[in-house]
């Protein structure tokens, strides 16, 4: 069985526990806002939410100390270099 829990250390620093093991995690905040969408029958779509972080779980420390908080690349390739 899978469980995953999340565990805050900073406003933008945290723990993800998945399964038992620990790996660091950062909140990202992206370069643009990302609508997300939901429908129940697949032709009527609603529009559910806007998101503007995203929380990255990385490997080791090492690879979470080198994280940027303010992201200069967003979701998509369209959206890559978008903040010079």
């Amino acid at each position: 069985e899978m469980s995953i829990a999340i565990y805050a250390e900073t406003a933008t620093r945290f723990r993800v526990r998945i399964s038992g093991t620990e790996y660091p995690a950062t909140l990202c905040n992206l370069p643009t806002v990302v609508e997300s969408w939901k429908t129940s029958d697949r032709k009527t779509h609603y529009k559910s939410g806007d998101i503007g972080q995203v929380l990255v779980v990385h490997h080791n420390e090492e690879e979470a100390a080198r994280a940027q908080v303010e992201q200069q690349d967003g979701l998509t390739p369209p959206t890559r270099r978008i903040v010079r």
